[in-house]
């Protein structure tokens, strides 16, 4: 039986029924509209939009970022499917990269020198997605560069560092497009949902347009284009203003349990992700590899054996046959990185931070 899961939010009936109440006798879109204003002062984004998932999110994302059916787009290779999945969606091509080698989020290099080839050969770049992996922010400074340089769209996939800053500012509102996620094991839950964010306002309203059916604005039903079914629920968005509420008590959680991990792990010889000079680190997970000839599979099969929930980083994309047409450059270092690492658990966000890293430690041991 798992005790210490890898990531767990209880349920808060009674929290969630004061918001509910709070709203009684008004019209249940306002509860999504209040969370919108309640992320763009906590994101710092002038823009945002609610919507069913971060998967639903990045699919928005690339489309009004202009992305279309035979376009390239940029992507790591070290991520988790629903960054790239979108993009299939649209009919665009993939071009996975590798990671680098302190925080193991995009290579800038590697990027820059996909976007000159395809540039040469003629093919159009639709956009560069840029993953914030388990928390830790990607070198926005290079990244955005490239963006410039090129004409091409940056897509952060903030999805699991909600919280986490680059130069101050949140990641997600440093590109020319966000996406957040509020899934069941994120920090700060819906239970579902998530949001997209941007400073350019034309953006955002298509979203919204594209999100609703693509409704016309008439007495009647008019639709000029396919949309989806993408708007957030208002029991959805409810959830999410009660962990707002609490979001600091949350955020310290994580960031006390990563602390003592990367303090203590060290003397037992696990390296774990590196943060860049300009980065603020709101930790989703801690990732980390193993010493030695240690191998994860036998090292999450003991801490299972202890009911201690572990997982394997991510195993790249271009090793996934569902992408195994996409191009890619640099392969090694995010096959290395599966090879050997693993991330701990945070436990049930009701238990404190002692109790579950004494317990993974001392089943580390």
């Amino acid at each position: 039986m798992i005790t210490v899961p890898l990531s767990y939010n209880e349920i808060g009936p009674d929290t969630l029924s004061r918001v509910l109440k709070s709203y009684a006798g008004r019209h249940h879109e306002e509860i999504i509209r209040d969370l919108e204003q309640k992320l763009s002062v906590v994101t710092g984004s002038p823009n945002v939009l609610a919507v069913t998932s971060g998967t639903s999110a990045m699919h928005l994302a690339l489309q009004v970022a202009g992305v279309n059916a035979g376009d390239y787009v940029i992507a790591p290779t070290f991520a988790y499917v629903a960054t790239v999945s979108p993009a299939i969606y649209v009919g665009a091509r993939l071009v996975l990269v590798d990671s680098e080698t302190k925080t193991w989020n995009i290579d800038p290099v590697l990027v820059r020198r996909a976007v000159e080839k395809l540039k040469h050969e003629g093919k159009r770049v639709g956009a560069m997605v840029v993953v914030h992996n388990y928390g830790v922010p990607a070198d926005m400074d290079e990244l955005a560069a490239i963006g410039r340089e090129f004409s091409v769209p940056v897509i952060e996939d903030a999805a699991e560092s909600f919280g986490s800053t680059w130069r101050g500012k949140w990641t997600g509102t440093i590109g020319d497009i966000g996406v957040y996620s509020f899934n069941s094991n994120k920090t700060i839950t819906g239970f579902g949902g998530g949001a997209l964010v941007s400073s350019n306002a034309d953006w955002i309203a298509k979203a919204r347009y594209l999100a609703a059916h693509a409704r016309s604005n008439l007495p009647y039903y008019q639709h000029e284009v396919v949309g989806y079914n993408y708007r957030m629920s208002p029991i959805t968005a409810a959830y999410v203003m009660t962990q707002l509420q609490i979001m600091p008590l949350l955020f310290e959680r994580r960031r006390s349990i990563d602390g003592v991990y990367r303090a203590e792990g060290k003397k037992q010889g696990l390296i774990f992700q590196g943060i860049l000079e300009l980065g603020g680190f709101q930790p989703w997970l801690t990732a980390c590899l193993l010493p030695g000839s240690l191998l994860p599979k036998n090292v999450l099969d003991k801490l299972n054996s202890a009911g201690i929930e572990g997982r394997r980083l991510w195993k790249p994309l271009h090793a996934q046959p569902a992408f195994r047409h996409a191009e890619s450059h640099g392969l090694a270092l995010s096959s290395h990185l599966f090879d050997r690492g693993l991330v701990l658990p945070m436990g049930p966000d009701n238990v404190t931070p002692p109790a579950v890293v004494s317990e993974v430690l001392s089943a580390l041991k």
